[in-house]
């Protein structure tokens, strides 16, 4: 889950309780103003954060109810068999990613964005930040790259 302050960015969760079908979740945040919002996104934790991602606007003193129906999408094992063009996925299995721990589809297209950029303009974007830490070794994209990213904008 992550937690977007206009004014406030430290989020610290206090409680969960994970074991029954309603999850109460309490938001403490330490901020410096008196009046501030909160917007939450949830999302699946080894999926790359999508901060595009459908999110909640939540106001101070105020208890919000939010429903989430996740989904669970599973493949038998005979899709295996398929051709790779026909299936267009892949199993957790068949591949390892570079910058990722888990393989899923949002990790896999963002590693693919990451490597073109890095192959077209030399540099990558400061919002790709892989579950392994930033490479050093790779530089992040800077108001310079900006003719080049727009360029390959279109790519992906």
């Amino acid at each position: 889950m992550f937690v977007e302050g206009t004014t406030c960015e430290m989020f610290q969760p206090i409680s969960t309780n994970e074991n029954i079908g309603r999850i109460m979740l309490y938001i403490q945040c330490i901020c410096v103003q008196k009046y501030f919002n909160l917007r939450i996104r949830v999302s699946n934790p080894y999926h790359y954060a999508d901060w595009n991602a459908m999110n909640i606007l939540i106001g101070t003193r105020r208890v919000n109810m939010v429903s989430i129906l996740p989904q669970y999408t599973e493949a038998s094992e005979e899709i295996r068999e398929l051709p790779l063009s026909q299936r267009q996925c892949l199993y957790p299995d068949e591949k390892d990613l570079i910058y990722f721990k888990v393989y899923n589809f949002r990790s896999c297209l963002v590693e693919c964005r990451m490597n073109i950029t890095r192959e077209m303009c030399n540099c990558t974007p400061h919002y790709y930040l892989p579950d392994n830490g930033r490479d050093p070794s790779i530089k992040v994209c800077n108001l310079l790259d900006i003719p080049c990213l727009a360029k390959i904008n279109g790519l992906y």
